[in-house]
């Protein structure tokens, strides 16, 4: 081996030092005892925006942000006691004069005074950190925020896992425990409520779960002695949890209950001397007292409608009271669904306007339902008044047909259709009377609400549809009539509101 030969072979480990210190990809400065950068390689030149001789012209506390630089004293006093290396975050300047987090694995050498770094840039590592700490405090305060919302709702309320598990429980002062708030998270929902309404609501929650519907449910409850009423509402939050909200609704019920007692008292009161003025007034106008002239039959025969209208009112005024007073029961029995709606036609009023047809279709005569007959004539003639006084002209249609387990009645018409406004409110108390321009007659208001209430309550439905200018549908849903059994099928029923007698198991 020759000397050259020698000497490159000594020479080549330098060079392979000097290529890594300029070209890695890290940042790599080394900086003297006495504050500035003796070297830095490219990296750090790029990630800076400064050359090398701008980077040596200055103290490299200069560089280091304000309140980072007690910390880089404290570091470089650690490696003058003689620790080894240290790990340190600072943020440094660059050249636009925004600031870089830096992470520096640093040594020193105490025979040449000088300090090693290797950094990395953690800038984008944490602004990401921030932004989660940011989030978290967020996510606190409005923890605490819907927390005291929470705590400000006088209601009971319960989030509860899929399979009845208590997650969380803000008690209420009304509504009495058997256990502390706390010791009740982690048990079942059987903690709190009594084993039948334990059944029903479990199956409510996962009805719930699987049809994104809120559950509603109404259920006395005794305490000291004196009934009380209250309201729970199961709802989903998320696919796997639900919330409960118990209210009390004791002084609503008290309140509905007044109600109901005035309008029924009110209309009792009515009924008999509105019928005596309507019997004096029909018995007027076919001369029992004497032949009447023009204008007093006139005024006669506005006597017998207005007394005929007042008395209709009284009549679907006190079916709401019995309905919300739950008097309402139903006399079920099996019957022509055909004779049904031959009653409605036969009591309805006639088509006496020119360029208004009434038709009957589709006419399924052999359909028996399990039906309460007055009741159901009444609520499909409601629909048929409805569609009389709307329809100016074209056509009534009305069909009987079979559809699975029930018959089905549908009322038609060509008239001005259901408004979008009022369609949410068809059947509520809220439209109490008609207040058209063009229908033909008036009416109470009440009656798509009575004739919803009655199909209900023989286990059947009536549902509406409606195109604007172009008509409106009533179709009502009966329970065909199965001789087996001489009953409606147990499918058809709907489950009770009230089961058991109180919310709370107090005898486990």
């Amino acid at each position: 081996m020759t000397a050259h030969q020698r000497s490159e072979e000594t020479s080549l480990p330098s060079k392979f030092l000097e290529e890594f210190f300029v070209l890695s990809t890290d940042l790599l400065a080394i900086v003297g005892f006495d504050g500035y950068v003796k070297e830095a390689n490219r990296a750090c030149e790029k990630a800076f925006g400064f050359s090398l001789d701008e980077l040596k012209a200055r103290p490299y506390a200069e560089f280091v942000h304000p309140e980072d630089r007690a910390s880089l004293i404290q570091v470089v006093g650690a490696l003058q006691s003689g620790q080894l290396t240290t790990n340190y975050q600072i943020r440094l300047l660059r050249n636009d004069g925004t600031y870089k987090w830096i992470e520096w694995n640093g040594t020193l050498s105490s025979d040449r005074q000088l300090m090693y770094g290797i950094g990395r840039d953690i800038t984008e590592r944490k602004t990401t950190e921030n932004s989660l700490k940011e989030a978290r405090e967020a996510l606190q305060d409005s923890k605490t925020r819907i927390r005291s919302v929470l705590n400000a709702i006088p209601d009971m309320i319960v989030r509860v896992s899929s399979d009845g598990i208590i997650l969380e429980l803000k008690p209420a002062t009304d509504f009495p425990l058997r256990k502390p708030a706390e010791q009740l998270i982690g048990n079942s929902i059987s903690e709190i409520f009594s084993p039948d309404l334990t059944t029903l609501y479990l199956d409510a929650i996962q009805d719930a779960l699987a049809t994104q519907k809120t559950h509603v449910f109404e259920h006395p409850l005794v305490m000291d002695h004196r009934e009380e009423h209250r309201e729970i509402r199961i709802f989903p939050i998320d696919p796997k949890q639900v919330m409960l909200m118990i209210r009390d609704i004791t002084k609503h019920k008290k309140l509905e209950k007044m109600k109901t007692d005035l309008v029924s008292f009110a209309s009792h009161q009515l009924r008999s001397p509105v019928a005596q003025i309507s019997g004096f007034a029909n018995n007027l106008l076919q001369g029992i007292a004497g032949k009447l002239n023009d204008q007093q039959t006139e005024y006669v025969g506005f006597m017998k409608a207005i007394s005929e209208r007042t008395l209709r009112l009284v009549g679907d005024l006190l079916s709401v009271s019995k309905s919300e007073g739950d008097l309402l029961a139903a006399q079920l029995e099996p019957v022509k669904l055909k004779d049904i709606v031959d009653f409605a036609l036969k009591n309805c009023s006639k088509v006496t306007r020119e360029g208004l047809t009434l038709e009957l279709k589709e006419l399924d005569k052999k359909i028996v339902v399990y039906a309460d007959f007055q009741k159901t004539a009444e609520a499909i003639g409601n629909a048929l008044e409805n569609a009389l006084r709307f329809t100016k002209k074209g056509s009534i249609t009305i069909s009987i047909r079979a559809r699975d387990d029930f018959g089905v009645v549908e009322v038609e018409d060509t008239g001005p259709g259901i408004p979008e406004s009022v369609f949410p409110k068809l059947f509520t108390k809220e439209l109490i009377f008609s207040s058209n321009p063009t229908a033909t007659g008036e009416g109470t208001g009440l009656g798509l609400y009575i004739a919803k209430k009655f199909m209900t309550l023989e286990h059947g439905d009536l549902q509406a549809s409606s195109t604007p200018g172009k008509g409106s549908k009533f179709t009502f849903t009966i329970p065909k009539y199965h001789p087996a059994s001489n009953r409606v099928p147990n499918e058809l029923k709907p489950r009770s509101k009230s089961v058991g007698n109180t919310l709370i198991d107090d005898h486990r």
